[in-house]
């Protein structure tokens, strides 16, 4: 089996088995507050004498998405009354019909498309707090759009989310992430779930820094609980589980930003990627026992007995000569096919040129899935492309792809002709600006 069809694989194999888990999220209680909209009125929530979890006099509670979104502002303490909460049900029709209004009518918060739906951003906001009503579990919150990030927060500090379960309602892998926090500081997660489907549990970006986790979950998303790009200053996780996820997440270094995991709990991927990265200080945490690495740097993962070489940075030492237009098989993969980009060329050249948005050829990933959806990452520079594809009827090797503000592209699949080549299979996707070869 090559290397490509057992990545595969093995990312079908944690994807099925999130799955089977409870990828599709909690088990909230839903009473009767399923709810998106509504008039209910918004009272005080009393404070339970004695209760160190207790909220302030000033927490404010609310019990529908309208409410919540109108709520959100500097300072405000809010509750979640107890409940189930999908807030398509409210974001994508207002979105759709009254988005810039409502927009325009809301200094905090903006309701922005995501190519399947609308997502939310909090934005410029300081020292608010949004807590989960009744015990941890009891408070849910989904999004439809796979393409969505559940919560967006961008250019916030002080905020505090506790005792919340956020997820998405798709299952198997998603396009968005659960948390973003993008250039926000001083931010802190206490008694959180937050569950695949998403492509990573908390993202963190743009200069972000300080944000402290507590006695929290991130479970079952596609790459990862964690990625942190871009940080400035601490990142802590204390008593916290990092389970069930399809890969171990990111971190770029750099010395900007200090990691820390402190009597947290981790999966096989989980494991591979924070118990023997660099710049990250950990103490009495509990690894999977399946990764062993000797020498400290790069350990092998061996499921079931069979070995997989892991090592981050592996790549073809050069561009095959003999290779054969040819239809792209993705019954070899499962659902998921995952490429890496390999150099960006001039189509009319062949000769190797600079990234639109800087950076290397090697950092650019693609998925494509068999429904017909796919992301490209890390092409123009953060930023994600979602796009739609299909099989060219005249060209069976050729793939036409269509993405929401990117213009069209196109992937020619290529496959190598001889016997037991490393990287059997390659692409070409391109763009407007370029050709870029993947593998």
């Amino acid at each position: 089996m090559n290397k490509k069809t057992m990545c595969a694989a093995l990312i079908t194999f944690a994807l099925c088995v999130a799955a089977l888990t409870g990828c599709g999220g909690g088990n909230a209680g839903t009473g009767d507050n399923v709810g998106t909209g509504g008039n209910d009125a918004v009272t005080k929530a009393p404070v339970k004498s004695g209760d160190a979890s207790a909220v302030s006099a000033n927490a404010v509670t609310v019990k529908n998405v309208e409410e919540l979104l109108d709520a959100i502002a500097p300072g405000a303490e809010l509750v979640i009354a107890p409940g189930y909460y999908n807030m398509s049900q409210y974001i994508n029709d207002l979105y759709a019909t009254e988005g810039d209004a409502w927009n325009a009518e809301h200094q905090y918060v903006e309701l922005e498309d995501c190519y399947d739906g609308a997502q939310v951003i909090v934005k410029n906001v300081k020292n608010l707090s949004v807590s989960g009503g009744g015990a941890m579990g009891d408070t849910e919150i989904v999004i439809d759009p796979e393409y969505g990030t559940v919560f967006t927060f961008n250019s916030c500090s002080g905020v505090k989310l506790s005792n919340l379960t956020l997820g998405h309602t798709q299952e198997a892998v998603c396009s968005g992430n659960v948390v973003d926090l993008i250039a926000c500081e001083n931010v802190e997660l206490r008694n959180m779930d937050l569950y695949g489907c998403g492509v990573i549990g908390l993202n963190c970006e743009r200069g972000t820094g300080d944000v402290f986790v507590y006695d929290s979950v991130l479970r079952d998303c596609s790459d990862g609980p964690i990625s942190i790009y871009g940080g400035a200053g601490k990142f802590e996780f204390r008593d916290c589980s990092f389970t069930g996820s399809a890969g171990g997440g990111y971190f770029d270094g750099g010395g900007r930003s200090q990691v820390g995991f402190y009597n947290c709990v981790f999966d096989m991927y989980e494991t591979y990627r924070w118990k023997y990265a660099e710049d990250v200080e950990t103490e009495n945490c509990t690894w999977d026992d399946s990764i062993a690495s000797p020498d400290g740097e790069y350990p092998d993962i061996e499921p079931d007995g069979e070995y997989y070489d892991f090592e981050p940075g592996y790549a073809p030492e050069a561009l095959p000569e003999n290779l054969t237009e040819a239809p792209l098989d993705m019954e070899l993969y499962g659902d998921t096919s995952w490429w890496w980009g390999y150099d960006l060329v001039n189509p009319d050249t062949n000769e190797s040129i600079d990234m639109p948005s800087g950076g290397s050829a090697g950092n650019v990933t693609m998925y494509l899935r068999v429904d017909g959806t796919g992301v490209i990452s890390g092409y123009y520079g953060d930023r994600s492309i979602p796009f739609l594809w299909e099989t060219d009827s005249e060209n069976p090797a050729k793939l036409s792809l269509t993405t929401l503000r990117d213009g069209n592209f196109e992937i020619t699949c290529y496959r190598v002709e001889g016997d037991n080549p490393d990287f059997p299979v390659w692409l070409t996707l391109r763009t407007p600006d370029a050709l870029l070869w993947m593998y």
